[in-house]
């Protein structure tokens, strides 16, 4: 299991609450019979996906307080998978998968020609179970597994508790493919099998903050660097189109991500920044959505320089003027999310919007000082509403087939496995599906 460490996750995944699509409200967690939730320590799931030609593996992290199971497949804590056809009309796999109270492997091939491997870590100073469930071609009935491929497939991550025994809730992938009156196949997420990640969209990454926690006042920094510190009332948000994200009120709330995050900008280096966007109402042109206004301490450098995305552009002043790239106006996508990227190679800066390239723009002279780095306002200037995930920077330039990877979700850090790019799942009869992308890091435990 210590190939899934540092692999990417989707953690805190949400999903409604009843059979069909579109019934029920959107939570985290799902109580059954006399099962209590006491938040995101009790219970949460974090869930990666990975394939090479033989095999299709999914990986599950648990966060959870209390490890229960009597040596049931799905009755106490326990994973049911169940697939489906692509056309969702019938559910073709099912497989349960549970670590018994007496350290027994429990693999419940309900339906299906079997063949699967399972193995369970559970740590109870860390309060986590890790999972790593291996589908050989056969146990899903192909031939092999290649790049392009679609899979639909829903995880049910049970929860079993001390004083709650059995099956008292339930949190997961899509986890109504399995529970609540049968098997749902409309609730099944549709995988898609990407080409290698070998890796690569980590050369370089000195800042990446998934905002994955979905509480507390700190964002990880993924990639290492300094953490996100959250003021003001930034609110963490389930969002049915991107999971958590955060949530700012265009009044005081910002988070700060350090005083020198972004280095000295000269004419000779690259650079990279990219986030994905969801403006709210009410929002000024010259809003801090990413980057900064003043120095650290509040006033202007001198002479005045700063780099911030705004509702209206890409601005970049140096010397005590601005050179900036253009891009569409965020009102124009106002309550929609937007992937926006910039390039920054040499004294050339350009734009990308959702994996497409747009303005570019040159600029004449470097700035003198490495720049802070806020999220939603520059501390108490400038703040900006709405919702940002999935906030990244590298010290070297993209290229146009990166670009389009990390717009389509391609995990930013990870392991040497294929990796799965996107899952989509139904929420609405009477919309599109939407697309959940997998981000984060989950801490998986490894046996000894």
């Amino acid at each position: 299991m210590s190939e899934w460490s540092n692999f990417p996750f989707k953690t805190a995944i949400p999903f409604q609450t009843g059979p069909g699509i579109g019934d029920g409200e959107l939570v985290l967690f799902q109580t059954w019979g006399a099962g209590v939730w006491d938040g995101p320590e009790d219970h949460t799931s974090a869930v990666a996906f990975a394939w090479d030609v033989d095999n299709f593996y999914i990986g599950v992290v648990v966060t959870d307080d209390y490890h229960q199971n009597a040596n049931n497949g799905w009755n106490g804590d326990s994973i049911q998978a169940v697939f489906a056809d692509l056309e969702m009309t019938v559910d073709t796999f099912r497989y349960n998968f549970a670590l018994g109270d007496n350290g027994d492997l429990v693999l419940h091939e309900e339906q299906g020609p079997g063949g699967t491997e399972l193995a369970i870590v559970r740590d109870d100073d860390a309060g986590t179970t890790s999972y790593e469930m291996v589908f050989p071609a056969a146990s899903l009935e192909v031939d092999a597994f290649e790049s392009g491929m679609q899979i639909r497939v829903g995880l049910c991550v049970n929860d079993g508790d001390e004083d709650t025994p059995g099956q008292a809730g339930w949190s997961g992938w899509g986890p109504h493919a399995a529970v609540t009156g049968g098997k749902h196949p409309t609730r099944t997420g549709l995988v898609t099998l990407t080409d290698k990640h070998d890796g690569a969209l980590g050369n370089g990454l000195i800042g990446y903050w998934p905002l994955d926690e979905g509480s507390g006042t700190t964002a990880a920094n993924a990639a290492g660097g300094a953490n996100a510190e959250l003021y003001n009332d930034v609110e963490w948000v389930n969002d049915p189109e991107r999971g958590t994200v955060l949530s700012f009120n265009g009044q005081d709330a910002y988070a700060d991500a350090g005083a020198e995050t972004i280095p000295q900008m000269t004419q000779d280096n690259d650079f990279t920044w990219s986030v994905w966007i969801n403006q709210g109402s009410g929002n000024g042109p010259n809003n801090v959505v990413l980057g900064n206004r003043y120095s650290p301490g509040g006033g202007d450098f001198a002479p005045r320089e700063f780099i911030k995305f705004t509702p209206t552009q890409f601005e970049f002043h140096r010397d005590g003027g601005g050179q900036n790239c253009g891009y569409v106006d965020l009102s124009e996508s106002e309550g929609e999310w937007v992937h926006y990227l910039v390039v920054k190679i040499g004294n050339t800066l350009t734009h990308y919007s959702n994996g497409e390239v747009g303005e570019s723009s040159t600029f004449t002279s470097e700035l003198q000082n490495p720049q802070p780095f806020y999220f939603g306002g520059d501390q108490a200037a400038e703040n900006w509403n709405g919702m940002l995930d999935e906030i990244a920077i590298w010290d070297r330039a993209l290229d146009a087939e990166e670009i389009v990877a990390v717009y389509n979700g391609t995990p930013l850090i990870g392991g040497g496995r294929r990796i799965v790019g996107r899952f989509e799942a139904n929420w609405d009869d009477e919309e599109e599906p939407a697309g959940t992308y997998m981000s984060g890091v989950a801490a998986i435990s490894t046996d000894e």
